[in-house]
């Protein structure tokens, strides 16, 4: 619908390699322990309806295991429509001897041998672009997706234009309208845009 946010962490229930499996079943199949499985905040598109989140699930080796993934869409994020900005795209690393490796020039990793302790952390594209202008959102809608992480501090001001306290969590309604008028003139302000 038109009137709605994207849906957060879509899985495809058909294919038999993307299933949304518990972590208890996960960890009780295969030698491994499920670190971290949640929704990645502002991996949806910023916009009027905000887009859906992705997912990132962190997985530690329990003995020696090897990694193959087959990503793609790494760097062909979902755009945004009317005014929406883009999704962020696909994305894969590993922790080997304690420090992550991101340095993949796409999402796919033909073989990687892992030591117990070692993780691969797998991060889902968010769940869509952005519909319509960002700024236009509903303050207290953007302070709500703050308070539920699914939206930064720092991206609900520079993206959306809501100024929140970091600590309290509470939104300084002056100074977001300030901050929006001043976004909406820049943005006016353009070059190429003004009268030559």
């Amino acid at each position: 619908k038109l009137n709605e946010d994207g849906a957060s962490g879509v899985v495809c229930i058909n294919d038999g390699d993307t299933h949304n499996s518990p972590n208890e079943m996960v960890e009780a199949k295969y030698p491994v322990l499920v670190e971290r499985f949640g929704l990645i905040d502002d991996s949806g598109g910023p916009g009027l309806h905000r887009g859906g989140l992705g997912i990132e699930r962190v997985t530690q080796a329990r003995g020696d295991f090897m990694v193959n993934t087959q990503i793609d869409r790494m760097h062909c994020a979902p755009w945004g429509l009317n005014g929406g900005g883009e999704a962020t795209g696909n994305s894969v690393a590993l922790r080997l001897g304690g420090e992550w490796k991101e340095d993949f020039p796409n999402a796919k990793v033909m073989t990687a041998f892992l030591k117990p302790g070692e993780a691969f952390r797998l991060r889902s594209g968010g769940g869509g672009g952005g519909f319509g202008v960002a700024i236009e959102r509903d303050p207290e809608l953007v302070r709500s997706d703050v308070e539920q992480s699914y939206v930064s501090v720092y991206s609900a001001r520079n993206d959306y234009g809501v100024v929140i306290d970091r600590d309290s969590l509470q939104m300084d309604l002056e100074a977001t309208r300030a901050l929006r008028a001043e976004m909406t003139a820049a943005e006016r302000a353009e070059p190429g845009d003004s009268p030559s």
